[in-house]
């Protein structure tokens, strides 16, 4: 089996994936799509669009297989300058991903760092937040992810 997922800002802005390695499937034109992780048939990203107030994010997972949609959803719970860092497929299809929380300029308030886990009831759970998450850090094995947070390492199912 070929698998891949890709985005692509060109003329045809949006993220693909395709199972076989032909005829690859448009999965979010919204060209806005940050880097896909697979796991088997599965691919999930995170996206967000901004207008002038504020961004909406989204967190989606699709099966390549069938184009089903696993994991759908908001990245937060209205409008507001939060986004996806990093998107991280586990064993289940379950969704792990970090987020960039942006204080508005005004409040003088620092941005903050987020640890969720999605899944396909379209629950999305808050693992850890704070200043001292590295969003970078993000892993997962099997059905565990794994991250830092001032240095210490951090895990959750």
């Amino acid at each position: 089996m070929t698998r891949s997922a890709f985005s692509d800002d060109g003329p045809y802005p949006g993220t693909y994936g395709c199972i076989r390695g032909h005829r690859a499937r448009l999965l979010d034109g919204s060209g806005n799509g940050g880097t896909p992780d697979l796991r088997g048939s599965l691919v999930a990203w995170g996206s967000q669009v901004c207008g002038p107030e504020a961004c909406d994010a989204s967190i989606t997972s699709v099966d390549l297989r069938t184009g089903r949609r696993v994991v759908s959803g908001a990245a937060s719970a209205q409008p507001s300058n939060f986004g996806p860092v990093l998107v991280r497929l586990a064993a289940g299809g379950v969704v792990f991903w970090t987020g960039l929380g942006r204080a508005p300029r005004e409040t003088g308030l620092p941005n903050v760092y987020e640890v969720h886990r999605s899944d396909s009831r379209g629950t999305d759970m808050l693992l850890d937040v704070g200043l001292q998450v590295d969003p970078f850090s993000l892993a997962v094995a099997g059905g565990r992810a794994y991250w830092t947070a001032a240095g210490q390492p951090k895990t959750a199912t």
